[in-house]
């Protein structure tokens, strides 16, 4: 993915236009039919939150969620209460943009050519796996975070305001998603290999660390999984990450392996771990990377299932699904054909790099093909039940609470009538 002795100048119009326009790619994935719908804690813990007395670090499941409550803090704080739902997803797709453009632009400074920093930008957009619950929702936001943060420490501005933004933005995604300390390893070697131009980020990695640290330890969380069975385990990645990295249509990816078996995901698994070994094979620090990303990515999957209270899917008996745990690992395996690419775009040949930026479109343009998945996200409006909500508190005190219904069906947000009454 990188080429030192290539570097090229990139501006901070390059990532505003990058963020732009995977924000709108990013949001124009959400089915219509879901357009201004709360989901699950968008409406019944961080918006909530931000009227019942919470700030941007209280923990929530244990851990910290700082920019999902930074989204609902600016998004109640400066809207009408209508637009709410609107809000939380406009700058949901908004973070999701900005961590594309991060990674373009990190891609280009290190020397990646253009189509190479082009899918770089592009994993967080078209993930497949990611339309099934990861869309326009800062529930989810915290999947996206690894995979900016590996692109935050990677990058080594030369002058202060990038690397006190970089250190600040670091901190911010580090205090969102506790799987982020599988990256501490990354974080230190970098630090010890390039000290001058990536301490900054590695202090902003370290500060989320440690707000993260200190939440799991303080705050209560409810752990009742009763185990895993590794079999059930490594079928989840298969289907999860590796299937669920180019196909986003369930049904598809149940017919693969009922008819044709497992040993189809397992083989382009290990086809792919072997191809990535060889190609990086002449260059060590890629190929720890490489190696690196993927174990993180299958830590992060057994951790959602073993830790996570998960019992979404039953990958023993099915039926099998894909779910929302697997954005971050499949990100995170993307990551991978990154390097690789990068590495075969480094070599002279021009046919080379041709037919290595056109493999890249054609993963990009199979990914694409997931672009709007089915969705159940409907049937509950928020504007709607704001209305509901709003002659339902005609006759209740300022300081009495109204319950509003959101997605999915068992999920409500608790407001004071003060703020749904109250003209903005």
């Amino acid at each position: 993915m990188t080429r030192p002795d290539r570097p090229t100048t990139v501006t901070a119009a390059h990532w505003a236009l990058v963020t732009v326009v995977a924000s709108v790619l990013h949001f124009a994935r959400l089915p219509s039919i879901a357009y201004d719908t709360m989901y699950a804690e968008d409406g019944g813990t961080f918006v909530q939150g931000t009227l019942t007395g919470d700030h941007w670090l209280t923990p929530y499941a244990g851990y910290m969620h700082a920019i999902p409550r930074m989204i609902a803090s600016v998004v109640t704080s400066s809207l009408p209460i209508s637009w709410w739902a609107w809000g939380v997803g406009i700058g949901a797709a908004l973070t999701i943009g900005a961590i594309s453009g991060l990674a373009f632009v990190v891609s280009r400074q290190l020397g990646a050519t253009t189509p190479v920093a082009i899918a770089a930008a592009a994993f967080p957009v078209l993930l497949p796996v990611a339309g099934i619950e990861s869309l326009a929702n800062i529930s989810n936001l915290h999947s996206y975070m690894p995979y900016g943060i590996v692109f935050a420490l990677l990058a080594a501005p030369r002058h202060w305001l990038p690397r006190a933004v970089l250190a600040i933005a670091t901190a911010a995604m580090v205090a969102t998603e506790i799987q982020a300390l599988l990256l501490a390893p990354l974080a230190a070697v970098l630090l010890w290999r390039s000290p001058r131009v990536r301490w900054a980020a590695v202090l902003g990695y370290a500060i989320g660390a440690i707000i993260q640290v200190v939440a799991y330890f303080t705050s209560a969380r409810d752990v009742s999984s009763g185990g895993t069975p590794p079999v059930a385990v490594v079928r989840g990645f298969l289907f999860d990450v590796v299937l669920g990295s180019v196909m986003g249509r369930t049904g598809v990816a149940q017919r693969i392996v009922s008819d044709l078996g497992w040993w189809i995901p397992l083989g382009m698994l290990v086809v792919w771990l072997i191809v990535m070994t060889y190609i990086l094979r002449p260059h060590p620090a890629r190929l720890a990377l490489a190696w690196y990303l993927i174990m993180v990515a299958g830590a992060s999957w057994t951790m959602s299932q073993t830790l996570n209270n998960f019992a979404a899917v039953d990958f023993i008996d099915g039926p099998f699904k894909l779910v929302r745990w697997g954005t971050l690992p499949a990100l995170l395996y993307c990551g991978t054909a990154l390097l690789v690419a990068g590495t075969l775009a480094d070599q002279a040949s021009r046919r080379t790099r041709t037919i290595v930026h056109g493999a890249l479109l054609t993963l990009l343009a199979f990914q694409a093909l997931s672009f709007q998945v089915p969705s159940d996200r409907t049937g509950v409006f928020w504007s709607t039940e704001i209305d509901r909500a709003e002659q339902a508190c005609g006759n209740r005190m300022a300081e009495d609470t109204v319950t509003i219904p959101i997605l999915p069906g068992d999920w409500v947000a608790e407001l004071p009538c003060e703020a749904v009454t109250t003209p903005q």
